[in-house]
């Protein structure tokens, strides 16, 4: 696939609104070109209308499973007036293609189709096979590569490169993520006259300081060389409707980013055990711990083989050395890692405007990214 006709491809795929589903539409466009290049496309639904694709090619050769992974579902818009473009409609002007998913993440996903292309049509691979995992409702909490961990359709992968938008930056995983909701029921009552156990928000004032002091004393020291240190964020807290009302209802929501060398476990048993403790002396013990997400954290050793045939490409491509870098989010490498234990993963991708307005890829980054894939999928597979 020479680069203007990568550029078209991508083109298309931006022009299918994918922000509520309809992958479906955009993976049509993508199985009939990777369907000519030998893949077995196979497709999932786990829900209406939201398509997903596992597709194979073999060399006919033993050799290393390379999976290739990105999704197709973007973040809403907002409102299409604030955008210079249409957000679907692929304008290409000065040197840049808009729209919604330009960076999150069509760019990427269709650079690595590109270089895919280019090798098997040049007959460059000898030994090995590739692997596209192409996800719907990452940006939803990865529901959709969770399904097809739960539906036994991950491939048996040894590598994965995930194109994520990185701004060409090479990164070796990313921070575990723990979302929760703490929630709290007490008694309505006017606030001259009602005691202070009927307050529903009394039990999370008391737990904050509780959750900070436990994050002090187990995980504020950890370190990671590349992934940084862990995080806590008290992110919301409600309660309440007037000044002189006690509330009846009242939650708190928590944002806990975490290391490898965290448990995620033990750290759910810790705060269940701070709400019994708190709840046990109260008339109202009904204050409830809510796991809304719960991601692992990622981490590929430096010295791995995908990491260093990483470093290798971007030499090529670049024409300096790379620098090993944290990706700032959640990926759905966690789901697929999950069925291939030992997992090697890289995360990689052009881009850096992804959820703006305006959202837009420099085509120039859209090409080096493309012959960086190109270097990284020779490189592994010969080693």
């Amino acid at each position: 696939m020479r680069s203007e006709e990568a550029l078209k491809l991508l083109q298309k795929l931006l022009q299918v609104n994918t922000v509520e589903g309809q992958e479906g539409q955009a993976l049509a466009r993508l199985i009939s070109y990777l369907e000519k290049l030998g893949f077995d496309c196979q497709t999932s639904s786990y829900a209406p209308d939201r398509d997903q694709l596992v597709a194979s090619w073999s060399s006919g050769q033993p050799g290393p499973r390379l999976g290739l992974t990105g999704h197709l579902d973007v973040v809403p818009s907002g409102l299409e007036e604030a955008w210079t473009y249409p957000p679907f409609a692929g304008q290409i002007k000065d040197g840049k293609i808009y729209g919604r998913g330009a960076s999150d993440m069509k760019g990427g996903l269709v650079a690595l189709v590109a270089a895919a292309s280019q090798l098997i049509q040049a007959g460059s691979i000898e030994a090995g096979s590739l692997h596209f995992i192409i996800t719907a409702d990452e940006e939803s909490g990865g529901k959709g590569a969770e399904a097809l961990d739960q539906a036994g359709r991950v491939p048996e992968v040894d590598a994965l490169i995930c194109a994520e938008p990185t701004d060409s930056t090479i990164c070796t995983g990313h921070r575990g993520g723990l979302s929760l909701k703490f929630e709290s029921f007490g008694q309505a009552g006017h606030a001259a006259t009602a005691s202070p156990d009927q307050n529903a928000l009394s039990p999370l004032l008391d737990l904050a300081p509780a959750i900070r002091q436990d994050f002090q004393d187990q995980a504020a020291q950890l370190n990671h060389p590349i992934l940084g240190q862990p995080s806590l964020q008290i992110s919301c807290l409600h309660a309440g409707h007037k000044a002189n009302l006690v509330p009846d209802s009242a939650w708190m929501t928590l944002d806990r980013r975490t290391l490898p060398q965290e448990d995620h476990g033990q750290i759910l048993a810790n705060y269940q055990k701070m709400v019994d403790q708190i709840s046990a002396d109260r008339p109202y013990p009904k204050t409830q711990l809510r796991v809304i997400a719960n991601m692992p954290a990622l981490a590929t050793d430096p010295s791995a083989r995908l990491i260093q045939a990483s470093q290798a490409a971007y030499k090529q491509t670049f024409n300096k050395e790379a620098q090993l870098a944290p990706f700032f989010g959640g990926t759905d490498c966690v789901a697929i890692a999950s069925q291939n234990p030992g997992l090697e993963v890289v995360i990689f991708g052009p881009g850096k405007t992804q959820h703006q307005v305006d959202e837009h890829l420099d085509l120039a980054d859209f090409d080096q990214a493309i012959h960086f894939f190109v270097e990284l999928i020779t490189g592994y597979l010969k080693q």
